[in-house]
């Protein structure tokens, strides 16, 4: 009997899911996860000409794991006839804080570039699955495939992790 439960505790330790099965990079056609053995994690999207990220921190509850996005901002100044400078905060589209100073607000659509920071596309609850990340919405796993009126064919919604093969072929 005691050895029994020795075996079976051996075999539930070693098929058991640990942190370091979810460490890496998961990709899917339209973006990319890095979860980082930090807590920290990167969510990139591609779409065309469209490019968006978001980084934050990653916390994990048995197999469900959960994003929390840390928005970064810059400072904009806008110097004014007035004597007094206009500070506003707006989303970095750098990974990095920065000042930024203009003149009249009208300048200030020149900043919006094609790549943003997007907390809309980042998932926000997953699930580790056999080497994949699961999307959840709604209370549900997201597994049927993923229609867009952007890319001619439908996508898998799960994230594979990156394997030799991928960085063969695809990077």
């Amino acid at each position: 009997m005691k050895t029994l439960s020795v075996i079976l505790f051996i075999l539930i330790f070693k098929t058991g899911f640990s942190q370091n099965n979810l460490i890496g990079n998961y990709f899917r056609r339209d973006s990319k996860i890095s979860i980082n053995s930090d807590s920290s994690f990167y969510f990139l999207y591609k779409s065309d000409m469209y490019r968006s990220w978001s980084k934050g921190f990653w916390t994990q509850k048995g197999k469900r794991i959960f994003l929390k996005i840390i928005p970064v901002f810059d400072t904009v100044t806008v110097l004014t006839d007035s004597s007094k400078p206009k500070d506003s905060l707006v989303l970095s589209r750098d990974e990095k804080p920065g000042r930024l100073a203009i003149t009249k607000m009208q300048e200030f659509g020149m900043y919006e570039m094609t790549i943003e920071q997007n907390e809309r596309l980042c998932p926000k609850k997953m699930r580790y699955k056999k080497g994949r990340l699961y999307v959840i919405k709604k209370g549900k796993l997201l597994k049927k495939k993923i229609k867009s009126g952007i890319l001619i064919h439908p996508i898998d919604p799960w994230y594979e992790k990156e394997n030799e093969y991928y960085r063969k072929f695809f990077l």
